[in-house]
C-alpha cells in the first residue's frame, strides 16, 4: 500500500534521540522536519516552501537552506552540530555550516533517497537508503559506494545505526529486517523474513530494546539487541505501520503509527497497545517521535493535515502547524 501513495522515509530517529538526550544537560534539543508541501497543489499555485524546517514555537516553522521539493530525512554529525546531512529525492545534500550553504555529494546513481544515517561511533561513515539499495560513504558523505551485499531485495526504506557499537546497523527493507556488523560490507537477515519493513528504532535508555514497523504484520519487538525479533500482534498489527518510537525517558512507553492506524500507544513495553484517534483530523501518519526535552510529550505528523503534539500520551492533541504538508521525518537534535 505504501508504495501506491508515496515511498517515504520515516526517519533515523534512534540516533537523533540519543543526541537529543545527550544535550539535555546542556541545552534543549530542537525539532526538525523534512517535508513537502503538497495539499491542494495546482499548476501555478503558491505553496509554502518545501525542505528542511526547524520548529520555533506555537505553530511556527522556519525553513533552513534550500527550498527542496522533497526532503525525506535529516541526520547530524554527533561531534559537529553544524554538519547536517539530508536525504533528498536527488540524493545526499550536505551542509558544513549549520544549513547556510549546501552541496549535493551524490551522483545520478543515488536517487529516490528514503533515509540517511550517521554512525555515531564512527561519524565519518554515512549511509543513505534508496529505492535501489543502500549507499555508504567513508569520508563524511563526500564519496559514495553501493552497500548491498546480502540484500535479496534492494528497496530499503530505512537504515539506522546501533548507537553503542560502531559498524553495526539495521536496514528496513522490502524483504525484512537486515543487519550488518561490518559497517555495510555485508548484510544478513535479522528478522521479519519476507515482510516489507518501514521503520526501526532503538531505545536510548536500554540499547537491548528495539521495535520495528512493517507493512503487513504491524510492530515487531526485540529485547536482545536485535538478535531475535517477535511479532507483537493484537491491534498493533491491524494496519501498515510506517513509524515507531520509544520514549527516551522511559523504555516502557512506545508509539506506532501508519496508514489508517490512529496513534498506537503502549505503556508496558509493547505488551498491550491502545489506539488514540480523538482530536486528530485523520488516521494516516508518516512520522512519530517522543519529545527529547519533555517526558510524556509525543509528536506526530499526519498526512497533509499538519503536525500535532500530545502532552498526555495521546489522550489530547494540539495543532503545531504545517497544514498541507507531507512530513517524512521528525528529528530532535
Amino acid at each position: 500500500m505504501k508504495k501506491l501513495i508515496l515511498s517515504v522515509t520515516i526517519g533515523a530517529l534512534a540516533v537523533a534521540l540519543l543526541n537529543g538526550s545527550t544535550l539535555l544537560a546542556q541545552q534543549k534539543a530542537k525539532l526538525y522536519a523534512g517535508l513537502s508541501n503538497s495539499k491542494g497543489y495546482v499548476v501555478g499555485a503558491k505553496l509554502s516552501p518545501s525542505g528542511l524546517h526547524v520548529f520555533e514555537g506555537d505553530t511556527t516553522w522556519r525553513l533552513i537552506g534550500w527550498k527542496h521539493p522533497r526532503i525525506s530525512a535529516v541526520a547530524f554529525d554527533p561531534n559537529d552540530h553544524n554538519m547536517i546531512y539530508l536525504a533528498g529525492g536527488n540524493g545526499c545534500l550536505k551542509s558544513k555550516d549549520g544549513g547556510k550553504s549546501w552541496k549535493i555529494t551524490t551522483n545520478w546513481e543515488v536517487t529516490e533517497s528514503q533515509s540517511i544515517c550517521v554512525d555515531p561511533n564512527a561519524p565519518q561513515n554515512v549511509y543513505i537508503s534508496t529505492a535501489y539499495g543502500i549507499w555508504r560513504s567513508k569520508d563524511y558523505g563526500e564519496t559514495w559506494n553501493a552497500s548491498n551485499n546480502g540484500l535479496p531485495k534492494k528497496y530499503t526504506q530505512l537504515v539506522t545505526a546501533d548507537h553503542r557499537k560502531a559498524g553495526r546497523l539495521f536496514a528496513a527493507t522490502e524483504g525484512g529486517i537486515f543487519v550488518t556488523t561490518n559497517g555495510g560490507d555485508s548484510w544478513q537477515l535479522a528478522g521479519a523474513k519476507g515482510i516489507e519493513s518501514h521503520d526501526i528504532q532503538q531505545s536510548v535508555k536500554n540499547p537491548q530494546i528495539w521495535i520495528a514497523g512493517t507493512e503487513t504484520k504491524g510492530v515487531f519487538h526485540s529485547q536482545d539487541n536485535g538478535k531475535t525479533w517477535q511479532e507483537i500482534g493484537g491491534n498493533a498489527s491491524e494496519s501498515p505501520i510506517y513509524a515507531v518510537a520509544i520514549d527516551p525517558f522511559n523504555t516502557q512507553n512506545m508509539a506506532a503509527a501508519g496508514w489508517n492506524s490512529g496513534v498506537l500507544i503502549s505503556r508496558d513495553g509493547g505488551k498491550s497497545w491502545k489506539n488514540y484517534r480523538e482530536g486528530l483530523p485523520v488516521d494516516d501518519f508518516y512520522s512519530i517521535t517522543f519529545d527529547a526535552n519533555e517526558p510524556g510529550h509525543l509528536w506526530v505528523a499526519t498526512i497533509e493535515e499538519g503536525i500535532f503534539r500530545s502532552a498526555d500520551f495521546g489522550k489530547s492533541w494540539e495543532f503545531k502547524g504545517m497544514y498541507g504538508s507531507l512530513v517524512f521525518d521528525l528529528v530532535f537534535y
